[in-house]
């Protein structure tokens, strides 16, 4: 019976690993800003590291290369303590190969503006 057991664990596993096999996407540019950006790939932009509370939106831009089309992405916003504050979530990608995108997040008038430290992004 345990040898059983340990076979169908493996089987298990084998099945799972051939239906998801995933293509390497890796990030190229990635930068943050306070201002919206022009729209080309790579956006150009000043880059910053810090905000004030007063800031209107901390933005972040990625370009990514590997993305196949279907893929779903989305990057979170993660506070000083770890806790996901805000998410943007895209379409499905239409297009494969190298993709740009652009999330922010509000920080004026926001919780975000009551929360300093250190934010980070993950996508």
């Amino acid at each position: 019976m345990r040898h059983f057991v340990r076979v169908a664990l493996w089987v298990s596993i084998l099945a799972l690993c051939s239906k998801t096999s995933f293509a390497a996407v890796s990030i190229v540019h990635a930068f943050r800003t306070a201002a919206q950006a022009d729209s080309s790939c790579p956006a150009n932009g000043s880059r910053v590291a810090t905000y004030s509370s007063s800031a209107a939106a901390a933005w972040l831009y990625l370009e990514v290369s590997g993305a196949q089309a279907g893929d779903l992405v989305s990057i979170d916003w993660l506070d000083p303590d770890g806790h996901q504050q805000s998410t943007k979530t895209f379409e499905p990608l239409t297009t494969s190969g190298a993709v740009c995108l652009s999330a922010n997040l509000n920080i004026a008038g926001t919780a975000a503006a009551t929360l300093p430290g250190k934010w980070s992004s993950r996508v």
